[in-house]
């Protein structure tokens, strides 16, 4: 996919995703109410085969989360 997003568990503002999946920190933004996270062709590469993709991010709520 081109993009990854979710509804709801937010990051916080100014705050950083990180990929644990890929282990590399990744760009975001807040659209329509969804968190989305635009993926590279290099990121999307690193993610081929993996039978899951996590992230770790403070949310909005403050309190540290995986995702």
């Amino acid at each position: 996919p081109a993009k990854i997003e979710w509804s709801g568990n937010a990051p916080a503002k100014g705050s950083v995703i990180k990929c644990l999946s890929a282990g590399t920190n990744v760009k975001w933004k807040l659209q329509d109410g969804k968190t989305v996270i635009p993926l590279s062709p290099a990121l999307a590469k690193k993610l081929t085969g993996q039978p899951a993709v996590t992230f770790s991010f403070i949310p909005a709520s403050g309190q540290a989360a995986s995702f």
